[in-house]
């Protein structure tokens, strides 16, 4: 009767707790589905995406690129992205801008260039790189990604270029 007890409360607690925290990675529990999930060529340099998106809700909204491991490849790819006693990896340069397409030439939302290195993230599945992060407003937006250099290190390697809402984020 208390272990039932305990375990009821324990569940009801873990779900108020952890909802906040994962709505905006997993789009759960009604949650903010990513904004922008898009396939690219993170090898070549230059422009590897230039593409436009709406955002549904006012909220801080991180910028990632997420490598994605095929069945047995995270082993492989382990010490290729998050690297080996220095955990940096192969660092991947990258320019990311993002702008509003009504707003006066110039006028950026986000403009940096980022030397991305090691995981800020990883699971079996993928390996995440935090390019930045920004509040964004409800409206259309224009994000261009391009890669300061061609990194062969990087060829099949699948690979997303997400906007979703920032972990521990209380959106209005």
């Amino acid at each position: 009767m208390l272990t039932r007890r305990f375990f009821s409360v324990f569940i009801t607690l873990s779900a108020i707790c952890v909802k906040p925290a994962m709505a905006g990675w997993l789009g759960i529990w009604g949650g903010i589905s990513p904004p922008l999930v898009e396939k690219f060529d993170s090898s070549h340099q230059g422009v590897a995406l230039d593409i436009e998106f709406t955002v549904k809700k006012k909220c801080a909204y991180t910028f990632n690129i997420d490598f994605l491991h095929r069945d047995k490849q995270w082993n492989e790819l382990k010490d290729l992205l998050r690297g080996g006693e220095a955990k940096k990896g192969i660092i991947l340069p990258v320019h990311l801008t993002i702008e509003k397409p009504d707003s006066k030439e110039g006028e950026y939302v986000f403009d940096e260039v980022v030397e991305t290195c090691g995981a800020t993230a990883h699971s079996s599945s993928s390996t995440e790189r935090t390019v930045g992060h920004s509040n964004l407003d409800p409206g259309k937006y224009r994000a261009i990604l391009k890669m300061s250099q061609y990194t062969p290190e990087l060829s099949g390697i699948e690979t997303n270029f997400v906007i979703r809402v920032r972990p521990k984020t209380n959106c209005p």
